[in-house]
């Protein structure tokens, strides 16, 4: 049987809305009305509806994640880090998945905004003209980015890992590896993560009297396997193949390394091969990836904690 509002407000004689606030607002009802209405909420065992509920309070205590791809490892660890922050403080995570599409991105932010979500967490590539064309006035509530652009400043918490130094780091172990014909098997050109981790990585090169021909620029998509593979293909039909690869994460480096593999090509005595983001499944790969450890899990957490912050301190300012 199903105990409604309504049924609990006929057996405590009084009406619904008082039992709302009772459960909601305890501090605007008596307390003998108040203790009533408990005790029979316990002996029907009633459990508000939280749609109804969130329409009463102004509150859903649902947080929303927007990533460009759940089927990319990273996201889903970060997703994980998320909802353990927020499971504890009685929070449930949503996630909506935009598949690396700029247009699908905007569409699914604008609709947890009408669905009258806490807070928004956006591990996304939204410009500053995204960002105003939708949000507009709409931004009272928490927002928190997670990796974003560093030239965007909207006055929101963020949550960054040093991707520069990652960059950095796969260069010098391409070079201490003995490679000289360095590719890289990027995401999306327009893609914040992309321009965050090819800038660098150039940087390093040219800190070894060396640089990045245009041939050995690769693109794929973040989220698939199976861009890695074609990709790193192309990069070995060259007439001049490379002798060592930066894949931008660990979902393209596993297809870069099936393709040397395809051809016959030792790793990494034929071609030195690092990832990035250090996913679960790397050291379990043949050979075993060479990555970047980059914690998804804890910038996830990191932003659940943040954009909680501001719900019960609206007041506090943004950290970055």
């Amino acid at each position: 049987m199903t105990i409604n509002i309504s049924d609990v407000a006929k057996k405590a004689g009084v009406s619904p809305s008082t039992v709302s606030r009772a459960l909601t607002r305890p501090d605007l009802v008596k307390t003998a009305t108040r203790k009533k209405i408990l005790e029979i909420v316990e002996e029907m065992s009633y459990s508000p509806n939280p749609l109804a509920r969130g329409l009463m309070t102004g509150k859903t205590n649902i947080i929303a994640l927007i990533i460009p791809n759940l089927t990319n490892t990273y996201f889903a660890q970060m997703a994980e880090g998320c909802e353990e922050a927020l499971r504890s403080k009685g929070y449930h995570l949503i996630i909506g998945n935009y598949f690396e599409d700029n247009t699908m991105e905007l569409k699914v932010i604008d609709a947890f905004l009408k669905r009258m979500v806490d807070g928004i967490i956006i591990a996304g590539s939204l410009t500053a003209k995204d960002f105003q064309s939708i949000f507009g006035s709409r931004t009272s509530i928490p927002v928190t980015f997670v990796n974003h652009s560093a030239e965007l400043e909207y006055g929101y918490d963020s949550v960054i890992a040093d991707e520069a130094h990652g960059a950095r780091l796969a260069c010098q172990a391409l070079l201490e590896r003995g490679a000289r014909k360095i590719a890289v098997v990027t995401g999306p050109a327009r893609n914040p993560y992309t321009k965050r981790r090819l800038a660098p990585f150039k940087k390093e090169l040219q800190n070894a009297n060396m640089y990045l021909d245009p041939c050995y620029l690769t693109e794929g998509h973040y989220g698939s396997i199976y861009t890695g593979f074609e990709a790193m293909s192309k990069l070995l039909s060259l007439k001049e193949p490379p002798d060592g690869v930066f894949a931008f994460n660990d979902t393209l480096a596993t297809g870069v390394i099936k393709a040397v593999l395809s051809k016959g090509l030792n790793i990494p005595k034929d071609v030195a091969v690092v990832g990035f983001d250090d996913i679960p499944l790397a050291p379990y790969l043949t050979p075993s990836l060479t990555t970047i450890g980059s914690s998804s899990f804890d910038l996830g957490k990191e932003a659940a904690e943040a954009t909680l912050g501001p719900i019960g301190n609206p007041y506090r300012p943004p950290s970055k």
